[in-house]
């Protein structure tokens, strides 16, 4: 009963993205659909949604996707955009290199909606070829993504060390062949299909010189919470600062632009999303996953994958699937001692859900930013996560965890 309520849910969601109901209002149509489906308390959902009004969370994030909308639309208004398209054109590869490197370089900053940033570069850089729009919007998809494993200021990979119990260099190592394998599969399916630039010259000083003009407010967004230890946040709204102060963007125009980065459906959808999760974990909705299949008599690493597909599906967020499912999995992945093998499976399993939820904030954006309809990029997204999850499964049998746990994590 509970499996058939979950697929519900899912299918609910499914269909409202489909007719293109604005994502925030998906999401907290979703929540009640929950309700129905889990009844839980009255002071319980006032915990829950107390909680969520109280959480800093709500106003960081909500914070963060406004600041990096706004930067987005001052770097695009200010042709910082054309320019980093045009530097990374110049480098030994031309647009091929350029569609792999431009959404890579934004996935280094953690973000939600992040591809939504990347999305008018690698569209600048494609304009023309006569590549198809879904290939455009999954290219930029998956270059975007690749880096999620790996780079130890994403929540997923902070999140995995906290509650495992071992480091985020362990945890970066342990992932760290599936980035690579990422990386070779998005430029064998998709940077090779892109036609080599025309009367191409490429100049790889000139090109990094040319990055790094056109990314400065990025970096400078990054660098500050690294280098300084300030929230993301602040280092989004020190770029934004630093771009207005250098280009001498008046109060006028700044407001201006402002106003048109601002969208009620943006600060919907994190809402949405954030009470989702939590009613997700009130209702108990997936606390039942776990119970079904141990009576079903289904092995560990299925079960794995099956509470971390789900959840990635279902909120298409990876703090979700490892905030949600790992305390869930506790007695599989570490609670005696550090599955290395089945964190590999667990991660995995939750990402590839996530890249294929109707929730992901990059998807439900990039795929409208481009015009290409959804069940195109999924046919293009079909046979590269197959691949990817097989390289997974035999990544996780291959004894590379255990030679990360004892030479790294230590017996």
């Amino acid at each position: 009963m509970d499996a058939f309520k979950l697929l519900l849910l899912l299918a609910a969601i499914v269909a409202a993205v489909r007719f293109r109901v604005a994502i925030g209002v998906v999401l907290l149509g979703a929540s009640g659909l929950t309700l129905l489906l889990w009844p839980i308390g009255l002071s319980d959902l006032g915990d829950a949604i107390r909680d969520l009004g109280q959480s800093s969370r709500l106003y960081l994030l909500t914070g963060l996707f406004l600041g990096v909308t706004l930067l987005g639309r001052l770097l695009k208004e200010r042709r910082y955009l054309h320019r980093l398209a045009a530097a990374v054109r110049s480098l030994p590869g031309g647009r091929r290199v350029a569609t792999a490197s431009l959404p890579a370089l934004i996935g280094l900053m953690p973000m939600p909606g992040g591809s939504l940033l990347s999305a008018p570069l690698v569209n600048e850089v494609l304009r023309s070829t006569t590549l198809p729009a879904d290939f455009r919007c999954v290219a930029n998809y998956w270059f975007r993504h690749m880096v999620e494993f790996t780079w130890p200021i994403y929540p997923g990979v902070i999140l995995t060390s906290a509650i495992a119990g071992i480091s985020i260099v362990s945890v970066s190592l342990l992932h760290l062949p599936l980035t690579v394998g990422m990386f070779l599969l998005g430029w064998f399916w998709f940077a090779r299909r892109i036609p080599l630039s025309p009367a191409s010259h490429p100049n790889l000083r000139r090109g990094v010189i040319g990055i790094v003009q056109a990314l400065w407010p990025i970096g400078v967004a990054l660098i500050l919470p690294l280098v300084v230890g300030l929230p993301l946040v602040a280092g989004i709204g020190a770029g934004i600062v630093m771009l207005v102060l250098r280009e001498k963007i008046s109060w006028r125009e700044l407001w201006s632009t402002v106003h048109r980065a601002i969208s009620v459906n943006l600060i919907l959808l994190v809402l949405g999303v954030l009470l989702f999760e939590r009613l997700l974990d009130a209702s108990g909705a997936i606390s039942t996953i776990p119970e079904l299949t141990n009576a079903l008599g289904i092995p560990d690493w299925l079960t794995v994958v099956l509470v971390c597909f789900t959840i990635g599906v279902l909120t298409g967020i990876v703090a979700a699937y490892v905030g949600l499912g790992y305390p869930l999995l506790a007695p599989l992945l570490y609670s005696q001692s550090v599955d290395m093998q089945l964190l590999i499976v667990a991660y995995l399993s939750g990402y590839v859900g996530m890249l294929l939820s109707p929730t992901h904030l990059c998807l439900v954006l990039t795929h409208r930013y481009f015009g290409a309809p959804l069940a195109d990029v999924y046919r293009r997204l079909a046979f590269p996560l197959t691949v990817l999850a097989l390289f997974g499964g035999l990544l996780a049998v291959s004894g590379w965890g255990s030679v990360v746990f004892r030479y790294v994590v230590g017996p």
